[in-house]
């Protein structure tokens, strides 16, 4: 009973983690730069849209 058990929760965080690491490569599309808005960058760049994509500039 209790392998059975954690046979299910090793799953469980198996297959959560995939799909996290799948959504991790996720990227923004743009058209303008307003679109950029939720893109994160590390300071001094800034979120621009370089057509399809966000990307700090």
């Amino acid at each position: 009973m209790a392998k059975t058990i954690k046979f299910v929760n090793l799953l469980i965080l198996f297959i959560f983690t995939f799909l996290v690491v799948a959504d991790a490569s996720a990227t923004t599309r743009c058209v303008r730069n307003s679109d950029c808005r939720h893109h994160i960058c590390m300071y001094p760049l800034v979120p621009r849209c370089k057509y399809p994509l966000c990307r700090c500039v």
